[in-house]
């Protein structure tokens, strides 16, 4: 009997599958769409954030954060986030440096790769360096003023709490957050 009706199953299974070529399946709530970040993007994030991770062991997570604090940047930037920038950053320059050497020949592709990875890696951090050098500036330059004024409220007869209310407006406008 089965394989007598084989043909007729056959037949009527691709007819089934045909009437539902082409639709689309629209999601009924918003948790069955499934964003392209989470999907894609936080994956290829933490795998990014893993490569800087293994290869400086001492690096942790708790002194970036304090950097990214010190250099102004935590708000828009966690930790992660720049563990991986730095790690895309180490991919990136290797493979631009295998291809800068690969157009020579392979010893410059050889030599090459690691030092521009290198400079990947080392790069973020260089940069966040700088960051937080000219904020340490910045607020070194808006400090006095800003203890000026703190004195001057106080001594105006305004209460200490009204004076550290009155004080962000005059550092905010000078020192970048």
């Amino acid at each position: 009997g089965e394989v007598a009706t084989y043909p007729e199953r056959l037949k009527a299974r691709s007819v089934r599958r045909a009437t539902d070529y082409g639709h689309v399946r629209v999601p009924s709530s918003e948790h069955d769409l499934v964003r392209f970040r989470d999907r894609v993007l936080a994956p290829a994030a933490s795998r990014l954030a893993s490569i800087p991770l293994k290869l400086s062991p001492r690096t942790n997570v708790e002194a970036i954060t304090g950097k990214l604090v010190a250099a102004g940047v935590a708000s828009r930037l966690d930790a992660s986030g720049f563990l991986a920038l730095k790690g895309g950053a180490t991919l990136a320059a290797g493979l631009a440096g295998f291809v800068l050497g690969a157009s020579g020949s392979a010893t410059n592709a050889f030599l090459l790769t690691p030092a521009f990875a290198a400079i990947g890696f080392i790069g973020p951090d260089w940069i966040l360096n700088m960051r937080m050098r000219a904020r340490r500036e910045e607020i070194s330059s808006v400090l006095p003023g800003a203890l000026d004024l703190l004195a001057v409220s106080v001594e105006a007869g305004l209460g200490f709490d009204g004076a550290v209310n009155k004080l962000p407006i005059m550092v905010l406008n000078e020192i970048r957050m």
